[in-house]
């Protein structure tokens, strides 16, 4: 009686597991799994960044001048700042969706004073 009770939760509850072949031959390909995010990278251009996740371009970020001089991502990888400038001038620091590569803000790196806005507060002069 107390093994048929035992046998009974083992089997209820998922304890009981059914070994692989260690005889088989057949390898499986390692996935990813699929609840942990991909981290972005950024590769810088000319006059652009391009972020990819995971090998693959997820878009392309145009910068307002041609030298791209930094980026950072921020709010977890949902958004990129990137500070650009021109042969001479100050710089222009945009702030862009990093998964869609839209302009949500941009200002002067001149124009940054006593941290704000925040999310431009690394790229002051």
């Amino acid at each position: 009686m107390r093994f048929s009770f035992l046998l009974a939760v083992v089997v209820s509850f998922g304890f009981l597991t059914v070994p692989a072949h260690a005889d088989s031959k057949k390898k499986h390909k390692q996935e990813q799994n699929p609840w942990v995010p991909v981290e972005l990278k950024a590769k810088i251009g000319s006059g652009k960044v391009t972020i990819t996740q995971g090998g693959k371009e997820v878009c392309v970020v145009r910068t307002g001048k041609p030298i791209v001089q930094d980026y950072r991502f921020m709010q977890n990888q949902s958004r990129i700042v990137v500070k650009s400038r021109g042969d001479r001038g100050s710089s222009l620091v945009e702030l862009f969706n990093a998964t869609t590569g839209k302009l949500q803000d941009k200002i002067l790196a001149k124009d940054v004073k006593d941290g704000k806005p925040g999310w431009a507060k690394w790229a002051a002069q």
